[in-house]
Order: structure tokens, then sequence, then C-alpha cells
């Protein structure tokens, strides 16, 4: 079977619980809780244009001047030294950068926290298996636009597979046992907690695992490193993040900041895509430009969509802005954004019954 690129979109968790995988939803959920922000730093965060400090923040679009804010006291800082700013602004203005750090954090957390419901179990561990298989068969590549660990848990603790009369805890996150290949079948950079980018080129053929928008796992303090998921919930929200939460023009400025994600993204992703004989966006909106911009250079094979038969596009402007005046299909707007024929858009009731790793032209299209 070819090697592919899995690219999972929001849609991933939508499918499991549209309410708590919302960004809109979270984001309340996080500015309404009375632990997660201080009053003063709501205040903080709700003097910036764009963001009601009774409400908070509804979606990225509304964060835009939350990395202009930071950038302008960065350069003071620069120019003028701590000193002279403790004399120009407040004590809250000057945690500002911590502040936005907390609040981005805890929304990545929000949705990073989720249990399956046991009405749910059956479902996604059939889901599951499938696609573990297909990854495991074929070493396929993973990339995730996603904080949550819907896929990192059963890639990295382990997932029950049926091996003949047992059933064995398989972990992609390992190397095979007896097999002349010495790699594992998914590298994500990490080794040892630390991040060690040069593990990409150990011997051996693998599958890239990226999380491409960055996770709660994912910090810094003297070197970037990743916690493990025990870790996470006591873990100091002053830890410097590798989350991109912002407006869409402001995405790649921060990836920028990242040693992580730059090289996800500079390094890792392009090699993904040569590499994929074919490409899966699997819950994916369309509206990454970034991305969107990488596969149309660096892929020149077929690309298949998996979606919602619900989903609503709407056509993107010359600057990459969102038209809400006239939906258009699914078909129209796959074709326009990353000229996908019609055939391989694929819309199911719910994308969690998607099987069809191997073959998608399969799975029948709308």
């Amino acid at each position: 079977m070819s090697k592919k690129l899995i690219i999972f979109g929001n849609g991933l968790g939508m499918a499991l619980n549209a309410d708590h995988f919302l960004l809109t939803n979270a984001m309340t959920r996080v500015w309404n809780c009375l632990t997660r922000l201080s009053e003063g730093e709501k205040t903080t965060l709700g003097s910036l244009k764009g963001i009601e400090t009774a409400t908070g923040p509804k979606n990225e679009d509304e964060l835009a001047t939350a990395q202009v804010a930071l950038a302008y006291l960065s350069s003071f800082r620069a120019e003028l030294g701590d000193e002279a700013l403790s004399e120009w602004f407040k004590e809250d203005a000057l945690n500002y950068p911590g502040t936005l750090n907390k609040y981005v954090f805890e929304v990545a957390y929000e949705l990073y926290s989720y249990s399956i419901p046991e009405e749910k179990q059956e479902l996604w561990n059939d889901f599951l298996t499938n696609l573990i298989c297909f990854i495991r068969d074929t070493r396929s590549h993973v990339a995730t636009l996603n904080y949550d660990d819907l896929l990192y848990a059963p890639f990295v603790d382990g997932h029950p597979i049926q091996n003949g009369d047992y059933v064995v805890n398989f972990q992609l996150s390992k190397r095979a046992a007896k097999c002349a290949n010495t790699a594992p079948y998914l590298r994500d950079g990490f080794l040892k907690g630390s991040f060690t980018p040069d593990t990409f080129n150990y011997k051996g053929d693998c599958g890239y695992y990226l999380h491409l928008h960055g996770s709660p796992l994912y910090v810094s303090d003297t070197d970037a490193r990743k916690l493990n998921r025990s870790e996470v919930a006591a873990s100091t929200r002053t830890l410097q993040r590798h989350i991109v939460l912002a407006n869409r023009n402001d995405k790649e400025t921060i990836i920028r900041r990242s040693e992580i994600l730059s090289d996800y993204w500079d390094n890792r992703l392009p090699k993904c895509i040569a590499d994929a004989e074919e490409i899966i966006l699997f819950g994916y909106s369309g509206l990454d430009l970034h991305l969107n911009e990488l596969i149309r250079e660096k892929h020149e094979g077929p690309i298949h969509v998996i979606e919602w038969s619900g989903s609503t596009h709407y056509p993107l402007s010359d600057e990459g802005d969102v038209v809400e005046d006239d939906a258009v299909t699914a078909e129209v707007f796959w074709e326009t954004i990353l000229s996908v024929p019609s055939a391989n858009v694929h819309c199911l009731d719910n994308i969690l019954d998607f099987k069809e790793w191997s073959n998608p032209v399969d799975c029948p299209p709308f």
C-alpha cells in the first residue's frame, strides 16, 4: 500500500462532540470559568480593540490586536529597557505577555481535555482500529491542526488491536518487533522528552506525526520539550508554550517563534507532502492559507477530502478572507481551493464511519 499524508482538522473532534470542540464555545468556557483567568487578566485582555471584557474573544479574528500589543510591548522593552518600562506601564500591562500565554494555553487545554463518552466508545474504537492498522501497514504521515489528544493518546499510549488469538496494546510510537526496519511507525521529533529534530533523520522508514499548531504538551524553559500527558494539568501556566491561536495573519509569525513548529512547517511538512502518493484531508475546513499554499506547491498526486455532509462553505477573496454573502457547494469550494475534483470530495453524515484509508475512491462522493 502506498504512503499517504493524512491531515486532520477540527472536524475530527466535532464528529464526537460539536459543543465541546467548537472553538467559540471553548473560548467562552475559559473566559467564564472563575479559576482560569483572574479579573485583572480579563481586564487586560478585554482592553484590546475588538475584545469585550464581559464576554471575552469569541474567535481567532478577535485576537488580531493581541499580537499587535505583544509586538509593541516587546519593541518598547527592547528600546527602553525594563526600568523605563516599569515607570511607563502598569503592572498588568507589563505582565501582558504572560497573560496572553496563559489564555492561549487555557483554551488549548480546554479542547485537549476530553473523555470519549461511553455511547461513542464503539464508534471511536472502530475508527481508531482502522486508522492505526493503516498507518502500521503503510507508515503514512499524520499531521493535525488540533490541540487535543484524541489521536496522541492511542498513538503513543497504545490502542487494543487483534493479533491472531490475542488482543495487544499496539503503539505507533514504538518500532516493530523482529523487523529489519529499526524505526518506529511514527516519529514526532522528540527523544526522551526533548525536541531533537535530528531524530527525523535516523535510519529506517517511518511516518511523521506533526502537531502543526502545537499542543499543550509542548513547552520551553531552557530547552523545547514535551510533557508527559500526566504532567499537563499541573504544569505551570508561565512556561513558554508552542500553541498557535491567533488571527490568520499572525499564525506564521507565531510559528516562526517556535523552534518546534518552525521545524515542522519548514522541514517536515514539505517532506511529508512530497513523499505522499495521496493526501487525505480529514475534517479540514480548507481555510489555512499557509497549508493550502504548501500543498499546491509540493504535491502532485491525488487529494481526497473527507468532510461532514452538513458543512457550509463560503468562497475566499483574493486576500484570503471568507466571503459570507453566498455559500458554495463543497465541490466548487474544493476545486477552487486545491483543485480537488468532485469525485474526490466525500461527504459523510458522520466522518468517523470512514474506513477506506487504503483506497478513498471506494468511499462514494456526496
